[in-house]
């Protein structure tokens, strides 16, 4: 794998609740570079949520 792809390597991890969501993105060496608080269950929920690892 070409090491620039792994350098440009994200995760984005959701920790789900009933009525929001939590997300963090996270580098392929453990660094936070991002986090989204309070996010609704709903479309623009979910496209907030990419616009993280956009």
């Amino acid at each position: 794998m070409d090491s620039t792809l792994i350098q440009n390597e994200v995760c984005l991890g959701v920790v789900t609740h009933l009525d929001k969501h939590v997300g963090v993105v996270i580098k392929h060496q453990g660094k936070v570079i991002g986090t989204l608080a309070s996010i609704p269950i709903n479309k623009a929920g979910y496209l907030k949520l990419l616009t993280l690892v956009a």
